[in-house]
């Protein structure tokens, strides 16, 4: 289930950037035969075939995949920067896109199995690849958005992208739930009933974005401040400039946020060595310690007799 999905993400990421290019002037990937949804055009042999089954023969806890770089020529952009800034963020921009209609299918695939019960097999194996896809298109937003990040030379931001984003989702996605057992027919049962909730939540949370970014009410205090102390922002470094705001303005924040995080890391590992009845486990100190008389049992062999 995780093959197709993954091979499907990553053309369609190449294909994207493919399409950008074409629209913004550039036909170098058109000439070269990779404005398609074909695999075969997009296939690398080391990144996209060799690679990941090295890593799922040798059982490695990741899987990483790549298909072979779209070919573009910015000279050929009708508008240089905005070309460029447009074809960069094409792949992400589908990425993301693929995403949410993961999420809307699984919901759809959810009600057409509850109202079909003789699809159910056949739904869940869909709702299973569509959670893959879910995790996938994510983790190569991500990646690609760090990508970005260090072009321009924010360096520390895609660090941090990289080693939380990307880390919680596939440790909270592809580990914690997986060693936690979590009953995921139950929780489907009850996410229309909190849908609503979420979708007020997070249309919260985008204003919220909107806002601070002066995109809605007005301009906003952050970017006019930001406007006002340009040349000094700009001859601080990214790591230096957060460094600063985080042990000075939100220090306490900051450690409690980790306290937070190591509280939650403990009792995650506290749920998954819960006992389970059912399931027999070696307990080492018990072997050790038990007495002679369970251990060796001494038998008489007669003559001739041999052992029963």
């Amino acid at each position: 289930m995780l093959a197709p999905v993954l091979l499907f993400s990553i053309v369609a990421h190449e294909y994207a950037h493919a399409e950008a290019a074409y629209r913004q002037g550039d036909q170098t990937a058109y000439m070269l035969g990779r404005l398609t949804l074909n695999p075969l055009k997009h296939i690398d042999p080391f990144m996209t075939v060799l690679l990941p089954a090295l890593l799922i023969y040798y059982h490695a806890p990741f899987v990483f995949a790549a298909a072979k770089p779209v070919p573009v020529n910015p000279r050929n952009y009708r508008k240089y920067v905005r070309g460029d800034i447009i074809v960069s963020l094409a792949g992400i921009a589908t990425n993301l896109v693929l995403f949410v209609v993961s999420v809307i299918m699984f919901v759809i695939v959810g009600l057409v199995g509850r109202g079909i019960p003789v699809l159910e097999g056949s739904v869940a194996i869909l709702q299973q690849m569509l959670v893959w896809g879910m995790r996938l298109n994510l983790i190569l937003a991500f990646f690609n958005t760090a990508a970005l990040f260090v072009l321009i030379g924010a360096e520390f931001i895609a660090m941090i992208l990289v080693i939380v984003y990307v880390g919680a989702v596939a440790v909270l996605f592809l580990f914690v739930v997986m060693m936690l057992d979590i009953n995921l027919t139950r929780i489907r049962e009850g996410f229309l009933e909190y849908l609503p909730v979420g979708l007020m939540i997070g249309a919260a949370l985008l204003c919220e974005i909107l806002f601070a970014l002066g995109v809605l009410w007005g301009k906003s205090d952050t970017m006019a401040a930001l406007n006002t102390a340009g040349p000094h922002v700009a001859a601080i470094d990214n790591t230096r400039a957060i460094g600063r705001v985080l042990y000075t303005q939100y220090f306490y924040l900051f450690q409690i946020a980790g306290l937070v995080l190591l509280v939650a890391m403990i009792g995650a590992i506290v749920l998954t060595l819960r006992r389970r009845p059912g399931v027999r486990r070696q307990r080492i100190a018990e072997q050790l310690y038990r007495p002679k008389d369970q251990v060796v049992t001494t038998v008489k062999v007669p003559t001739g007799g041999g052992v029963s």
